[in-house]
């Protein structure tokens, strides 16, 4: 499988961001009754969620944004509610974008803290109204709903990411957290949030790009599915 990753990285990091911003401003949903599709971002907290959506916010505008307030605390979630960023998402020349970002509060340890998983379904069928991230992870294959894994720090654990990004796809820790979580590995996508820059980087914004194009083939493929499913009902 690494060396499938391998030649994914080069396939990556070939591509020009320009290209894939067109590509994903050009996707629709395959289900003609479904507008948009819509990313639910959830995980401990401290993991770059609301980074993440910083960050792709950042790359169709053209420059460094923080719309979404994110910090590096672990004590407790910065993020203090489900919130909807994109419900009218456009990109810097004013077009709507094709998805929705929806951040969330931290899952935290405690019975009055962070995200409540028993509000998962809820928030899943667009009604927003044990903390563990593994519980959560049950969950969520019972529901069928596609999961993928953002891996969004590899570059601050892994020496020689930090030194050159384009070395991600050959990192240990891609392997290690796919057997952790239980994801496959060709579900565990590696982003370098925008955290401490001021300029917008290249190879940052393919990474960002192929992840966010990704998961919206993982969607499609889950709509399609439920769309064949509701037919054959009949």
């Amino acid at each position: 499988v690494h060396r499938r990753l391998a030649n994914v990285k080069c396939y990556t990091f070939f591509r020009h961001p320009e290209k894939l911003l067109n590509e994903i401003k050009r996707y629709k949903p395959s289900v003609s009754s479904v507008k948009q599709a819509r990313i639910l971002l959830v995980g401990p907290i401290g993991v770059g969620k609301s980074s993440f959506f910083n960050s792709i916010n950042s790359v169709f505008h053209g420059h460094i944004t923080s719309q979404a307030v994110a910090g590096t605390t672990l004590e407790s979630s910065v993020t203090l509610k489900v919130q909807g960023f994109f419900e009218k998402p456009k990109s810097q020349d004013g077009e709507p974008l094709p998805f929705i970002l929806c951040d969330t509060m931290g899952l935290e340890e405690g019975l009055a803290q962070g995200l409540n998983i028993e509000d998962i379904p809820n928030i899943l069928n667009g009604k927003i109204g044990d903390r563990y991230f593994s519980t959560f992870l049950k969950k969520m294959h019972v529901s069928g709903v596609p999961q993928v894994l953002l891996l969004t720090k590899v570059d601050q654990t892994c020496p020689p990411v930090e030194k050159d990004i384009q070395k991600v796809y050959h990192s240990e820790y891609l392997q290690d957290a796919s057997a952790r979580l239980g994801i496959p590995l060709l579900s565990v996508f590696p982003v370098k949030n925008y955290t401490r820059e001021v300029e917008l980087q290249q190879n940052d914004d393919i990474l960002l790009l192929s992840a966010l194009q990704k998961i919206l083939h993982f969607a499609d493929d889950y709509m399609r599915d439920m769309n064949d499913k509701s037919e054959c009902s009949f």
